[in-house]
């Protein structure tokens, strides 16, 4: 798995909200960020609200602008099936759904609240659970889901993939792996 680069159309005011996002979160760069909101779309989200919901823009006085990023090649392939299982116009359009589901309906401590806790090891739930061991700044539901970190392939009480099937720890491995990188 590698990073690929993305050129595509966006929104002023999405560009403004990832770049909220890296300042807010301490994230190196709006790639980061978009990375970011594509895992927990693709994991989290449900892509018939994602997708299938007409949503009024966050700004309507918003100019369309070029947006240069580098995502992961798993991420840019599910844009690609999403583009063509939702009959959207093109990789651009398709993007700037994901943003505005970003924008208007997602958590941003959720999307990127997580990714502030540096894990050492992903194999060694033992260095996770020290490394995460300060969890002041999680919601009620992230501390949940850290607590109940065990050996890799224990189900996350009360957690289901975007595929619906019961996540695991190694799922929420994943997740943490990408927005680390």
């Amino acid at each position: 798995m590698g990073k690929v680069r993305l050129d595509v159309t966006v929104e002023s005011h999405h560009v403004d909200w990832l770049d909220a996002a890296v300042t807010r979160f301490s994230l190196p760069d709006r790639s980061k960020a978009l990375r970011c909101l594509l895992a927990f779309s693709e994991r989290e989200g449900d892509e018939s609200i994602i997708f299938g919901k007409k949503r009024c823009k966050a700004n309507s006085n918003t100019a369309k602008v070029p947006g240069h990023f580098e995502v992961e090649d798993t991420q840019l392939a599910w844009l690609k099936t999403a583009l063509s299982t939702h009959s959207l116009a093109d990789i651009d359009k398709t993007v700037r759904v994901v943003l505005e589901y970003g924008v208007v309906e997602a958590e941003s401590e959720t999307v990127f609240g997580v990714i502030q806790k540096r894990c050492l090891c992903p194999q060694d739930p033992e260095s996770t659970a020290e490394v995460l061991d300060s969890t002041n700044d999680l919601s009620e539901g992230q501390t949940s889901a850290v607590s109940s970190l065990g050996t890799r392939e224990e189900p996350l009480r009360n957690y289901a993939t975007s595929s619906g099937k019961q996540a695991t720890t190694l799922d929420l491995w994943e997740l943490l792996r990408q927005c680390f990188t």
